[in-house]
């Protein structure tokens, strides 16, 4: 501060420091007035040769550019790697990273510097992202093709895929025969549609072209728009969509479109939402060339014919066109009188079938992608509406079928802990006996005390759990309730109440219960019920030994006075009398989970000084230390193991919401057995499920995603990349970036992990291994394995996972039917730590 000078500010001083703010790399997609923002908190630094403006190590606390001199970067043990004269940048990564200062800028002549304020610089990155990613989230809710993508998805494509564009009074924003390469939604203004130097329709605020590009390789556009008056457009690009959704997303799009197209035609509007809804999942999509004959069960009568895009002739049925419409903008469509309306349902001649003549329909020059649906299908579906014997019957039923079809997927995926353990056949027994119930806000599942009849598993919304009045807990999609007083033939020990404004859930029979959940996977649920159900406080516990310490605090094995019960409690002290936020979020989020691979919380317990958090005793160490033991890269099957154990947590986690944020081995704990158990919440952070994204950088460097670091926001694929370093790891012995780099600040780790491309060590040969890290390690997030439309199921279906046995991997797993790569000897805990003498002492009385 020594160095700060008054100085006047000239337009033309401010007009270059605003060219250079927008230049830099985290800051060109600032508006003016977050530019403005930035611009007022400047303030003039002046230097003389030889002074250090910054030091390496220290914590920055400006944005610089430079005015005038000659600056040299210097890094200790390198000398000078840089050097910077007038309009060069400096100390925006390190704020950025929010890490020390990882160069050492020097005056080599008289200079003079300006700094704005690091932590508006921070705060109008952060709003910025925040502010863009509601506002483009909103604008993508709009464009009913993505209705099948999930609000993560959209996050992530508001992010890399959206871009701006304006046209003036008389501009083409597009012309006739030119490549469709975005989505264009207008936000301002009107624009003429023109087809044969004819206009034929106008388009203003809310109306949206070009989606059919989104269903195909490459779309050209048959007509011309041009803007009529001052146009702001908001645009999603086709590649990074289609980036973003992976293979396969062109099917869920196009049945999007056919239910859209139903919706709109007055036919079928009329018929439950549930019928549309079915007609659209039985419509078969296909692309046909120039000339091809469509398929003739379309083309016979009582058929229906959809055009996504081309033109399909027909002798009888007229032609049916594409055009602008895209089956989804009725905007778009009404005013093209000589064509049957583009998108439209074409219903064939049902006159000329009849007569023995069905019209011979044939995709035109440029081919076309259409979607038909069957006449007997079609009647089918008509005959169970008019049959149906009360309004919304048919509705209910589609629901009540689509809700199974999910809740089946679950239970064969592993994903209901409950009956995990389950085989294939078990499953279709409990899905027949399965129950629903449509249950408000504040419905009453059993009161404390009750007699165990049934237990509940949730398909849709939130449960409370109380206990003493207060709440126990929260359970979400796939969680269960009531199994404890079914497996303990007692009474109910909680009160569970609807939290959310509506829930579906599942009933499961309490008979049906005892027959499949029986032996060993009955002693386990028992077990695991009896540790949180014991009604247990801090002076029942006596101190055994330390296993564990740390910056936080200690972990000690402790046991309880009356009953043959061990544990691990964790003390956490707190600050200035209060617990930390992150002791407490992790606290509340172990509460809500209850998976046999994540560390079963029992209870909390708040002290004057500490936080203790009780939880299972884990007594096989840490995946680390199994690793150091194992002294070699894995095997394919000991990667198969560890990988997909926490890839089956993962998908538990995600299902729920919450990103971990710090995977890596030194997380995951093994069991007695040598099976995996994730720890340490206190980084894991529920979503929003509306945005689906969050900003904090936080996690271990080497393991930490590309895009933690950039500072426009991140979801749940970071974990998928860092199961990707934990897998390279695995099979080749390091990590795969930066792993000989030593650097506190993690600044030059981060770098590596941005720039470094990924290279496999000459003996590692497992081709299907290394299209699988390559996948997980993808450094755009829309490109990650198990981050597109089809989410982890693209993981669990990789060669990589194939067993020559024919067994599924990860059902095996959940069963507990494969051998570990290793299993501990005993507990694996530091020497001498069998003190008597507890510091804390007194707290325990």
């Amino acid at each position: 501060r020594a160095h700060r000078r008054p100085r006047e500010e000239p337009a033309e001083e401010r007009a270059f420091l605003h060219g250079q703010v927008k230049q830099h790399n985290v800051c060109s997609l600032l508006g003016e007035s977050d530019v403005g923002l930035l611009l007022e908190t400047v303030e003039f630094f002046s230097f003389t040769a030889g002074q250090t403006l910054l030091r390496q190590g220290d914590v920055c606390q400006y944005f610089f550019v430079v005015h005038s001199g000659f600056l040299e970067v210097v890094v200790e043990g390198r000398g000078v790697v840089h050097t910077m004269h007038r309009g060069d940048t400096f100390g925006g990564s390190a704020l950025l990273f929010d890490a020390p200062q990882p160069v050492s800028v020097i005056a080599k002549e008289d200079s003079g510097v300006w700094g704005l304020d690091g932590n508006t610089f921070r705060q109008v990155l952060k709003a910025d992202a925040q502010m863009h990613l509601a506002e483009n989230c909103k604008l993508l809710d709009s464009i009913r093709l993505l209705d099948v993508l999930s609000q993560q998805q959209k996050a992530r494509i508001s992010e890399v895929a959206l871009f701006s564009e304006v046209h003036e009074v008389g501009s083409h924003v597009i012309a006739e025969g030119e490549e469709v390469t975005a989505i264009r939604v207008v936000k301002s203004g009107k624009m003429g549609v023109i087809v044969n130097g004819s206009k034929v329709n106008q388009l203003q605020a809310g109306d949206s072209f070009g989606k059919s590009a989104a269903l195909h390789k490459r779309v050209w556009s048959k007509v011309t728009i041009t803007a009529e008056t001052h146009c702001e457009l908001v645009c999603v690009g086709i590649a990074p969509l289609r980036a973003v959704l992976g293979p396969g997303h062109g099917a869920a799009m196009s049945r999007a479109l056919v239910l859209r197209c139903l919706e709109r035609e007055p036919r079928f509007a009329r018929l439950p939402a549930a019928c549309r809804r079915r007609l659209a999942e039985g419509a078969e999509l296909a692309d046909y060339a120039p000339g091809e004959r469509i398929h003739d069960s379309a083309a016979g009568g009582g058929g229906l014919l959809l055009v996504f895009a081309g033109t399909v002739d027909g002798v009888g049925a007229g032609a049916a066109d594409s055009g602008v419409a895209d089956a989804m903008g009725a905007r778009e469509v009404e005013a093209l009188p000589s064509l049957q309306r583009p998108g439209q349902l074409h219903e064939s001649c049902s006159d000329v079938a009849d007569a023995g003549k069905a019209p011979v329909l044939r995709a035109a020059t440029g081919g076309a992608h259409v979607a038909t649906l069957e006449p007997k299908q079609l009647a089918k579906v008509l005959h169970g509406a008019a049959a149906a014997p009360a309004e919304g019957t048919v509705e209910e039923e589609a629901v009540e079928e689509e809700a199974v079809a999910c809740i089946k997927a679950a239970l064969f995926a592993g994903r209901v802990p409950a009956f995990q353990h389950l085989a294939r056949d078990q499953v279709d027994g409990l899905v027949q006996a399965l129950r629903p119930a449509r249950l408000a806000k504040a419905d009453l599942l059993f009161e404390n005390g009750e007699a165990a009849a049934e237990c509940w598993v949730v398909e849709q919304g939130e449960l409370e759990e109380t206990a003493g009045g207060k709440q126990a807990r929260t359970i979400n999609k796939n969680g269960n309730v009531g199994i404890d007083a079914l497996l303990l033939h007692g009474p109910r020990r909680t009160t569970v109440r609807v939290l959310s404004d509506e829930a579906l859930l599942w009933r499961v029979d309490g008979k049906v219960f005892d027959q499949l959940v029986t032996g060993s996977a009955r002693q386990e649920l028992i077990e695991r019920f009896e540790l949180r159900d014991t009604d247990v406080a801090l002076s029942d516990l006596r101190h055994v030994r330390v296993i564990g310490t740390g910056g936080f605090g200690s972990v000690r094995l402790v046991e309880h006075k009356q009953v043959p019960l061990q544990y691990a409690l964790k003390r956490v002290r707190k600050q200035h009398g209060h617990a930390m936020r992150m002791v407490a979020r992790e606290c509340a989020l172990l509460a809500e989970l209850d998976h046999p691979f994540i560390l079963l919380l029992v209870k909390t317990f708040e002290k004057a000084a500490s936080t203790y958090i009780l939880t299972e005793l884990v007594t096989g160490g840490e995946l680390l230390s199994a690793l150091d033991h194992i002294a070699r890269p894995l095997t394919r099957s000991e990667a198969q193991f560890y990988t997909g154990a926490v890839l089956l947590v993962l998908e538990f986690l995600h299902d729920r919401s919450i990103v971990f944020r710090d995977l890596k081995p030194e997380n995951v704990l093994l069991d007695a057995w040598g099976y995996v158990k994730l720890i340490d919440f206190g980084t894991a952070k529920k979503l929003d499920r509306n945005e689906g994204r969050t900003f904090t950088r936080i996690g271990s460097y080497h393991f930490m995603a590309p895009e933690v670091v950039r500072g426009r926001g991140y979801g749940s694929a970071v974990d998928l990349w860092s199961l990707g370093v934990m897998l390279f790891e695995f099979v080749c012995g390091y990590l795969p970036f930066g792993h000989d780099i030593i650097d506190p600040t993690g600044v030059e780790i981060c770098r590596a992990v941005q720039l470094q491309n990924l290279a496999f060590p000459p003996r590692y040969l497992d081709r299907p291994g290394k299209y699988l890290l390559r996948g997980l390690l993808s450094k755009e997030p829309e490109t990650r394995l198990g981050a597109g439309a089809e989410g982890t199921r693209s993981i669990r279906d990789h060669e990589y996972f194939a067993v020559d046995s024919g067994v599924n991997l990860f059902e095996a797993i959940l069963r507990r039917q494969l051998p570990p790569p290793y299993v501990s000897s005993g507990g694996d805990y530091p020497a001498n730590n069998t003190q008597s003498a507890l510091s804390d002492a007194s707290e325990f009385e």
